[in-house]
């Protein structure tokens, strides 16, 4: 009816088998290989080389991949989200510990649905700060930790040195074009 509202479910989507290989296993590289589903009718499948902006995105899966909505109405900060994620588990990673307090195997693997997807119970992780201080441009810390000693080491490699800046120009690729 004209005027209604359409709810599509990003959940389903990207899980449906009739549009992805194995959707419920953690593949990286799918990414990077085409698929299609010629039972699929209307739908091109996922081509790499249709993308634009971040990849993966809408277009090269045929709006069958959906994080940020699509077309016209498609987040305008999805790219920016996108960065803001690496940077924010890159930071959260250099400053803590994080040691998952149940046996993996044991964890309910079910998800559910809110403001969030999450599981069920929850993950139950230990979170302790690494080190101390604002300088990190200086710091001299070693991050690595063995089993006999909890403290971070000093390394004497790292003295007098100031990290430099990159780009992801100056970073190698892997591709193998």
């Amino acid at each position: 009816k004209r005027g209604s509202d359409i709810f599509i479910s990003v959940w389903n989507l990207h899980r449906s088998p009739d549009l992805w290989e194995n959707p419920l296993e953690f593949d990286p590289d799918r990414w990077t290989r085409p698929y299609s589903n010629p039972a699929v009718q209307g739908w091109s499948g996922l081509e790499p080389t249709r993308a634009n902006g971040t990849f993966p995105n809408e277009v090269a899966a045929d709006f069958a991949f959906l994080p940020f909505g699509g077309g016209s109405r498609k987040c305008v900060g999805d790219q920016f989200a996108m960065l803001e994620s690496i940077v924010a588990f890159a930071v959260a990673m250099r400053d803590f510990d994080m040691v998952l307090l149940d046996d993996p195997e044991q964890i309910e693997r079910e998800l559910v649905t809110g403001a969030t997807i999450h599981t069920k119970d929850g993950l139950r992780v230990s979170v302790s700060p690494r080190r101390k201080g604002n300088d990190r441009a200086h710091d001299k810390t070693d991050l690595s930790h063995d089993d006999t000693d909890s403290k971070p080491k000093q390394r004497s490699a790292l003295e007098n040195t100031v990290m430099e800046p990159t780009t992801l120009a100056s970073v190698p690729s892997n591709s193998s074009s």
